[in-house]
């Protein structure tokens, strides 16, 4: 299993522009992949639960559930 960890010095530095990136190449070559987002800024309260949209764009861009 291969893992990587994408982190940035501050915030709106592009790492989930990276990730998304990243996730969208490797799905194209039919590898396995799903975007976390363990710390996630500016979440908003759905009916849902708390949301926040890169995570949710990394979730999409994700090749598995």
């Amino acid at each position: 299993m291969n893992k990587v960890f994408i982190t940035g010095t501050d915030t709106a530095v592009g790492k989930t522009a990276v990730s998304l990136a990243l996730l969208k190449m490797l799905g194209q070559q039919n590898f396995v992949c799903a975007g976390y987002k363990p710390l996630a800024q500016n979440a908003q309260l759905t009916d849902q639960g708390l949301r926040c949209g890169d995570a949710q764009l990394l979730q999409q861009a994700s090749t598995i559930a």
